[in-house]
């Protein structure tokens, strides 16, 4: 996940939240908020962070693969057209999530849980429908988008929530109709 692997290159560099907050001009919180409640960051702060951090392989921060730092024949020195292709590779990396994030997470939400509501139903339970999805995100685009599973429980959750709140006021209105 791309938090641990922000927490890898945090004791790697030996720093702190706050420095690194602060290095890479993030709200004091940002990152050490979002590692405790498991929340993501948005693309600007990881934009940042490649900036600030050149020699950080955006390849590894993103995706987990290859190595954590770009080796190079000057250590200090950073080979421009290296750095220009990874800040490319890392704009089309933010693009897809921003792209799957935004406007196609729910559009698959809502299509899954039409086609096996009744499984649900039958189910009464969100387990069925969060195994469902995770198998089939897992299938497609691989352990890099686990991450999804849990915004898709806790959209699954608000959304039952709101139809059960929405359920029971329609009752109480029928009530107060009635009487």
């Amino acid at each position: 996940m791309l938090l641990e692997r922000i927490n890898i290159f945090l004791d790697y560099s030996n720093l702190s939240y706050n420095k690194f907050e602060k290095s890479i001009n993030a709200s004091r919180g940002t990152i050490s908020r979002a590692l405790k409640h498991n929340k993501t960051i948005g693309s600007n702060v990881v934009e940042s962070i490649l900036d600030v951090y050149p020699n950080l392989s955006a390849e590894w921060l993103l995706r987990g693969k290859g190595e954590m730092i770009i080796a190079n024949e000057h250590s200090k020195e950073v080979n421009p057209s290296r750095l220009d292709l990874e800040k490319e590779r890392v704009g089309h990396m933010i693009d897809f999530y921003d792209m799957m994030e935004e406007s196609k997470l729910v559009e698959v939400i809502q299509k899954l849980y039409n086609n096996h509501q009744d499984k649900i139903e039958e189910s009464h339970s969100h387990d069925f429908l969060e195994h469902f999805v995770l198998r089939t995100w897992e299938k497609k685009y691989g352990a890099e988008l686990k991450h999804i599973n849990r915004m898709l429980e806790i959209f699954y959750r608000e959304r039952m929530e709101r139809v059960v709140k929405n359920e029971e006021q329609d009752q109480q209105n029928k009530g107060k109709k009635s009487h």
